[in-house]
């Protein structure tokens, strides 16, 4: 895994909200550190010291990415703050338990990424609506900023997010692409513990009954901005 990403660089920003899960850490570098990314912004979401440290260690130091320390645990909000820091146009969104199965998927998307269109590994359809899965998905800086971005009135863990955004990028005009990519999600890896709780499917119906207020309420831009 070295450090540096070579001439042939691939210009985009990979963007990865984090959260604990130390165990992540080496298939993901496999994954990512591979793809001669030009930036790779690990969101470390408060996660715990020793996590904290090994990100710098083995993402930051050993695999030239760059790791942003956040106070709070808020998915949309990493990925946001990650938007706004980014150096590249082209943005791709990715969870950080992905496995990979094949050198160059990172190039892949980023080639099917044009203005107007988001391209995603995963395209889905849930409530009559098509959308791209939120665990790796690309897109143009100015159409994301242009529909206004997430919805930040989603509560993390923030499931439907991604339904909403993509409907309302297809309000707009976008079109949605599923890209064939050499890349294996493991599903729910940061959830699955608190799928246990009360408190999980509150906030899962809640998110819900979020996205069904939007999606009645016409998908304008009026979402909002983080503070």
């Amino acid at each position: 895994m070295a450090k540096g990403i070579g001439r042939n660089r691939v210009r985009a920003t990979v963007i990865v909200p984090w959260w604990n899960h130390p165990e992540l850490i080496g298939d993901f570098a496999e994954a990512v550190g591979s793809e001669r990314a030009d930036e790779v912004l690990i969101m470390d979401n408060a996660s715990e010291p020793e996590v904290a440290h090994s990100l710098d260690e083995l993402l930051g130091r050993r695999c030239g990415m760059t790791v942003v320390h956040r106070n709070t645990n808020s998915q949309l909000q990493a990925l946001t703050e990650g938007v706004r820091l980014a150096r590249n146009e082209t943005i791709v969104f990715l969870n950080n338990d992905v496995v990979r199965r094949a050198v160059g998927w990172l190039s892949m998307l980023v080639k099917s990424i044009e203005p107007g269109v988001f391209c995603g590994a995963q395209l889905r359809e849930v409530e009559g609506v098509k959308y791209l899965d939120g665990w790796c998905w690309g897109f143009r800086r100015e159409d994301f900023e242009r529909i206004g971005g997430y919805d930040l009135t989603f509560e993390e863990p923030a499931y439907w997010a991604d339904v909403e955004i993509s409907a309302r990028a297809q309000a707009h005009g976008i079109t949605l692409k599923q890209i064939d990519l050499p890349l294996h999600h493991l599903e729910s890896v940061s959830s699955r513990p608190l799928q246990r709780s009360e408190r999980f499917w509150q906030v899962f119906e809640r998110n819900r009954q979020r996205l069904m207020e939007r999606l009645h309420g016409g998908l304008g831009v009026d979402v909002v901005e983080q503070a």
